[in-house]
């Protein structure tokens, strides 16, 4: 589908706003044609240079090569590279530091690791597409858990109203002190003996026969971990493998 749409830049937003005019104009059309170029010759990209120095930017064509000329313009020709909500579609957030790591920080989630030799098991937030995480003592990498394998520091929240936490396996339900519901976990997160809470409520699950079997045999051997990881097996992929051990924190700048 085919349109049009106009656009500002002011002197104070514009990246050469303090050259002579006649620089601006020709910087301005060398940046035009190599978009118009890059994305598709159907664009046209006509400018304008006000008398207080706003620059007027109109675009034809179909619409999807507006939407990409206008983000590459801003980009190349504003002094902070950012491009203006205003300007965009609906829906679409500018692309900032900010925008990039909560979107980044979607596509993550916090999964469980185990290393049987070294009995040591930790989580850690790691990419959705690559759940892989280095032991810190042997420094053996090692697949997530499966999910339903997961294991530690649960928290239920009963139909009743009722939320507790104990220990608790994914996949095994535990009974709620109030309704005496069969509730299963609706989060787990590490379980160290500083966050156990002694209650007066005594651990109940389907594994242990609602605490007539102790210790219950979800938690065999507390000494050791109770499910070992796999190690990691590398495809090969050309893709550094850096981003495996990367944090939401760990941005940096882009590089012209």
């Amino acid at each position: 589908m085919a349109g049009n749409k106009t656009f500002y830049i002011s002197k104070e937003d514009f990246k050469y706003g303090e050259l002579d005019r006649e620089v601006q104009r020709k910087q301005i059309h060398t940046i035009c044609r190599a978009i118009k170029e890059g994305i598709g010759k159907e664009l046209n990209i006509e400018f304008t240079i006000e008398r207080n120095g706003t620059l007027r930017f109109s675009l034809f064509g179909p619409l999807n090569l507006i939407e990409k000329g206008i983000a590459l313009i801003q980009r190349r020709l504003r002094k902070d590279r950012l491009q203006k909500k205003s300007d965009l579609p609906d829906g679409i957030q500018p692309l900032t530091l900010d925008n990039l790591k909560l979107h980044n920080k979607r596509l993550e989630s916090r999964r469980q690791f185990s290393c049987s030799p070294c009995n040591e098991t930790w989580w850690r937030w790691v990419p959705t597409h690559k759940p892989v995480s280095r032991c810190f003592k042997c420094k053996v990498r090692y697949d997530a858990l499966a999910v339903a394998d997961e294991y530690g520091k649960g928290t239920y929240r009963c139909s009743c109203g009722n939320i507790f936490t104990g220990k608790a396996v994914h996949n095994v339900a535990c009974k709620c002190s109030r309704c005496q519901e069969m509730v299963y976990p609706s989060e787990i997160g590490p379980l160290t003996e500083g966050q156990q809470r002694r209650s007066r409520h005594g651990h109940s699950c389907e594994r242990c026969d609602h605490g007539r079997i102790y210790p219950c045999p979800a938690f065999t051997n507390p000494q050791r971990v109770a499910l070992g990881s796999q190690p990691h097996e590398s495809t090969g992929s050309t893709c550094s493998t850096f981003l495996t051990q990367q944090t939401a924190s760990e941005y940096f700048e882009p590089i012209d």
